[in-house]
């Protein structure tokens, strides 16, 4: 899965390019090198990371680095117009038991629309 500042790049939600590209792992720690761009995975025992899909772990994963206090209508829509409504459903019900507050920006994602997120 994709680390919070990875996430947030692959979501365009950040304009920075990452120095490194950080993904988290059940497995070991490694780093690669490919062309200087180096990729790193972390390891974690974070069950949730295995359980989850690609789009869930990425969607977790950039609302863990923006934090509650940076979410609003400008980042919802964001998201929003990355995955289309199936997917937005099928993370809302994957990530059903995540922490609370997580839950509640995807249930915001999933269920406003983009005109009301607008007013």
């Amino acid at each position: 899965a994709p680390s919070e500042n990875t996430a947030l790049n692959k979501l365009k939600l950040s304009t920075q390019v990452p120095a490194h590209y950080v993904y988290l792992s059940d497995g070991p720690y490694r780093d690669y090198n490919l062309d200087g761009t180096i990729l790193e995975f972390k390891h974690t025992n974070n069950k949730m990371i295995s359980t989850l899909s690609q789009n869930s772990n990425l969607i977790v994963q950039a609302i863990k680095a923006l934090g509650k206090e940076n979410y609003n209508a400008q980042v919802r829509n964001t998201i929003k117009n990355y995955f289309n409504d199936d997917e937005l459903q099928s993370i809302l019900s994957e990530t059903q038991y995540i922490t609370a507050w997580i839950y509640e920006i995807i249930k915001d994602i999933a269920t406003n629309n983009k005109e009301q997120a607008d007013a």
